[in-house]
């Protein structure tokens, strides 16, 4: 599986390098199909909620009709939503995976309907003001959804004469300790206070406001997106619970010294006082420990043709996480594994979903399983050399798997007087087109091409590598990655097919002209030409 910063680097690469000097067909010519808004446009919505400072704007769902040119609905074709121009703060969320866009088909009728935010189109944080989406289709125009983030309504009035109480978690103490995948922190347990009105009955539904005082040189967080201040409403018994740091209150980084959280509603405040205490060493704070089960010192071979110059797959890797002092397995706790220093030029992926760590919960026996590449540990693409994984676990000094990428081992030299012929897709033509989610661009049917022996017999499974000549300001792409040359084998029949561009051979990008694709095989080349244009 390739990596989504792969397919970036490409696009971004060629944006550099390769100017659009030439245009691409009139809009007239490429546009044959239209995007009509059905539902959702010219929305308004105060932010609201507590969740995140400031509240949340949600959007009802976004509908566009997609036809062709003679007005009938075009089904099963994917429309692009993405977040317009906005607000420098805001941030706007069309998705619970986060950011980016959302691509959705066309149902029976040709509509496509944005409501992926829990039956929604989107959500907008930290800002108000404008936020477009836009939709895009292949070969239509764009069109726009005029949506507007207003800020939230404003509480009520505290209700004059208010009280408030503590009601747990003041005096606490916590020293800095080694965490997974962060600097050492120190982390406190909920803290919770009881609103009253002056007769003493519970105030429901109010909102309390916490505020945090620390020495200078210290981190104190207590919102997870970092913002300042935090406001959590209180219950139907008038408590308010400050518990959104993964079920904890606060989390202090980088120095020691005195906290004192502030809870305030209307003029009724009540102070916590918590102390970060000194860290205790990298060594006190280590009171579990990780052991390397298996997996480790793996050496691998790339191999296949997916990627260029293969791809090394490791097999799982495994630790157990025990108590330092017993022995004994510690079950249902986070396990932290990451990419460790790697040759510069290599890609390193542990979960289907590209970049990043992957955490692992360990099981009843203590034991974290790196497992989510199709089973395997990971995967390595485009470099050879070391490429150490490090696991680590709260309270437990790291761990370090030493995985060695190898080369791919040398294909078989090209055997001697071996014929190539051309099977199919030799001589296409086609204009760059609108496409959505990015630049125009002109796409070609797969390529084909015969390898035989000197007295005509298939040759199955030999690499064919696929080479392309193009003019100088034109983005000529065979390979989702961007690498090149692209490397196909050939099948029981001996024919070899370039079509890994989503089905297809070849996109080019930014420029017409002739492209002149060369299929080789050892002394045997054949050349297909493709044309950018009209």
């Amino acid at each position: 599986m390739i990596t989504r910063f792969a397919r970036r680097a490409f696009l971004a690469v060629a944006a550099l390098v390769l100017p659009a000097l030439l245009m691409p067909a009139s809009a007239e010519a490429q546009n044959t199909r239209k995007l009509t808004i059905v539902g959702g446009d010219n929305q308004s919505v105060n932010r609201a909620g507590t969740q995140v400072p400031g509240g949340t704007a949600v959007f009802k769902p976004l509908q566009v009709l997609l036809t062709d040119n003679a007005g009938k609905p075009v089904t099963g074709a994917d429309v692009a939503f993405v977040c317009g121009s906005k607000p420098s703060g805001m941030a706007c969320q069309l998705s619970p995976a986060g950011g980016g866009g959302v691509r959705v088909k066309t149902d029976a009728k040709g509509i496509a309907t944005l409501n992926q935010m829990g039956g929604n189109s989107a959500s907008a944080y930290y800002a108000s003001g404008k936020m477009p989406i836009v939709a895009s289709a292949d070969l239509a125009p764009p069109v726009t959804f005029n949506l507007t983030v207003l800020d939230a309504v404003g509480p009520p009035p505290p209700v004059a004469g208010a009280k408030m109480t503590v009601v747990s978690g003041d005096g606490q103490k916590a020293p800095r300790l080694n965490k997974a995948g962060g600097p050492p922190s120190a982390t406190f347990a909920p803290l919770q206070v009881k609103v009253t009105d002056a007769g003493g009955k519970p105030l429901g539904g109010v909102q309390v406001t916490w505020t945090c005082a620390k020495p200078g040189q210290m981190a104190c967080q207590s919102e997870p997106s970092g913002a300042s201040p935090t406001v959590t409403p209180t219950d139907g018994n008038g408590v308010a619970t400050l518990n959104k740091m993964g079920g904890n209150s606060v989390s202090a980084y980088y120095a020691d010294g005195a906290i004192k959280m502030t809870a305030s509603y209307g003029a009724a405040n009540v102070a916590f006082n918590l102390t970060v205490a000194p860290d205790p060493g990298p060594l006190a704070g280590n009171t579990r420990k990780l052991v390397v089960l298996a997996g480790d010192k793996q050496s691998v071979q790339r191999a296949g043709t997916q990627v260029p110059g293969g791809t090394a797959v490791f097999k799982p890797l495994q630790v157990q996480l025990v108590d330092a002092k017993t022995g004994q397995p510690v079950a249902g706790t986070k396990v932290a594994f990451v990419c460790g220093s790697k040759p510069s030029g290599m890609a390193c992926q542990l979960s289907p979903a590209g970049g990043g760590g992957v955490s692992v919960i360990t099981d009843a026996k203590g034991i974290a399983t790196l497992n989510q590449m199709g089973g395997n540990s990971a995967s390595a693409y485009y470099a050879s050399g070391p490429m150490p994984i490090v696991a680590s676990a709260d309270y437990a000094p790291p761990v370090t798997f030493a995985l060695t990428v190898l080369d791919a081992a040398a294909a078989p030299a090209p055997i001697a007087g071996a014929k190539m012929a051309i099977v199919a897709g030799n001589g296409q033509k086609a204009p760059r087109l609108n496409k959505a989610g990015g630049p125009p661009s002109a796409t070609f049917a797969p390529l084909q091409v015969k390898v035989t022996d000197a007295g005509g017999k298939p040759l199955g499974g030999v690499q064919v590598t696929w080479t392309c000549a193009k003019p100088g300001q034109m983005a000529c792409q065979s390979e989702p990655s961007g690498a090149s040359p692209t490397v196909t084998p050939t099948d029981g029949n001996g024919v070899a097919t370039l079509n890994k561009m989503g089905g297809n051979s070849v996109s080019a990008y930014y420029a017409d002209g002739a492209i002149k694709m060369t299929a080789s095989y050892g002394a045997a080349n054949v050349a297909f030409n493709l044309t950018v244009g009209n």
